[in-house]
Order: structure tokens, then C-alpha cells, then sequence
């Protein structure tokens, strides 16, 4: 689960039953499916507000516990999942912008919160990556101007004696 930053809107993954299942044993539920959906609640009025996202997978089966994290910034949402990829949305749209590839399982994701287009992931293949927008990367790249020289007795320049 996770908070909008303004604190309106909880963001929940969640895998569902199939329409049909019947519990006749609590102890043996029913199959889950692969794939996990994002609600996403309106906390002012209790009410889902959109159609879940859909776009990652998971593989656990039923009877074990699986953990995939996800984080909300002001513009994005993203999310873990067991198909070795982090995924982005766009928050306002619900469109899915990225697909970021690890080795295996991507179990938690975190947006910097000073800066929206930074992502880190985390992974089962023991690694944790940085993610730049390509917006920021094209900003970052850019050439900068040089700041002109001073000369060295600058400071002495405006000295009065």
C-alpha cells in the first residue's frame, strides 16, 4: 500500500480470487491470479476511483506470502513484480510509462522524495538500481555555460586606499 503525497488517495496492490471460488476449506484457499492489480481509493469519499492498474505479474503460489511494494510521488506510481521488472504509471492518467529490468524478482520500489524522476529499486538478484527519467537525464547531460574567469588581483579591484 501506499499514500498519495497529499494523503487523499490510497494505492493498493492486490491479486484476486477467480469470480467463482469457493472456500470450503479456510485452511486450502483457492487459486490467486498472476496478475496483481493497483487500486486505487478515494480516502475523502471511501470509494475505488479508477479501473486498477494492470501490468505486472506475480507467480507465488496461494499458500505462500509474497511482498511487492510500491511507492507514490506526486506524479508517478510504482510498483514491484515477480516478472523481473519495476513498473512506473503515470499517476493522474493510469497510463504505464516504464518497464525497468532486473534478474529476477523487483520486490520494493522507492521514488526520491525531493525528486519525483529518481527511482530505486530493489531486487532478489541482489541489486538496487537508480532510475532517471529521461527528461532529467536530457537535463542533466545538457552542456553548461563556463562562469568567465576572474582575474586573480579581482578582489583588490574595488579596494579603496
Amino acid at each position: 500500500m501506499g499514500l498519495s503525497p497529499d494523503h487523499r488517495y490510497l494505492y493498493v496492490n492486490s491479486r484476486s480470487w477467480p469470480s467463482d471460488a469457493v472456500v470450503a476449506d479456510p485452511m486450502l484457499p483457492p487459486p490467486i491470479a498472476e496478475e496483481i492489480d493497483l487500486h486505487v481509493f478515494d480516502l475523502k469519499t471511501m470509494r475505488e476511483v479508477r479501473r486498477a492498474l494492470r501490468a505486472h505479474r506475480a507467480y507465488t503460489p496461494n499458500d505462500e506470502c509474497f511482498f511487492i511494494f510500491l511507492d507514490v510521488s506526486r506524479d508517478f506510481v510504482a510498483s514491484g513484480a515477480e516478472d523481473r521488472h519495476g513498473y512506473i504509471w503515470d499517476r493522474h492518467y493510469g497510463t504505464c510509462l516504464a518497464r525497468l529490468r532486473h534478474e529476477d524478482v523487483v520486490n520494493s520500489v522507492a521514488f526520491n522524495p525531493c525528486e519525483q524522476e529518481l527511482l530505486l529499486t530493489a531486487s532478489d538478484d541482489a541489486t538496487i538500481k537508480v532510475w532517471r527519467s529521461p527528461h532529467t537525464v536530457r537535463a542533466l547531460q545538457a552542456p553548461r555555460p563556463r562562469p568567465r574567469p576572474r582575474p586573480f588581483f579581482f578582489w583588490l579591484a574595488g579596494q579603496r586606499r
